[in-house]
C-alpha cells in the first residue's frame, strides 16, 4: 500500500488540501484520494462523505506532517485528491 500511495504522489495531477479535493469532488474530477488518520475528524467526516457518495477510493497515511511533505509542501495536509 505504501508503495502505491508513493508512486501517487509523484505525478503532477493531484490537488492538495480539504476545499480544493472537495471542490474537485464536486466537479467530478476526483478518481481516488488520499486522506491522513491524524485528520480532525469533522474533516475527516466530510472528505469520506463526499468519497462515498461519488464512490472515489480512499487511502490512509498515518499523519498530515508526512502527507504534507510528501507533496512538496512545508505544512501538514490532511487529504490530496488524485484528478482525472
Amino acid at each position: 500500500m505504501e508503495e502505491t500511495i508513493n508512486r501517487l504522489l509523484l505525478t503532477n495531477n493531484k490537488v492538495i488540501g480539504m476545499r480544493q479535493v472537495l471542490r474537485s469532488i464536486l466537479q467530478n474530477q476526483i478518481v481516488s484520494v488520499i486522506i491522513a488518520d491524524d485528520t480532525a475528524p469533522h474533516v475527516k467526516a466530510q472528505i469520506l462523505e463526499a468519497c462515498k457518495a461519488a464512490t472515489i477510493p480512499i487511502l490512509t497515511t498515518p499523519n498530515r506532517i508526512d502527507l504534507g511533505k510528501s507533496v512538496g509542501i512545508q505544512r501538514p495536509c490532511c487529504t490530496v485528491g488524485f484528478t482525472k
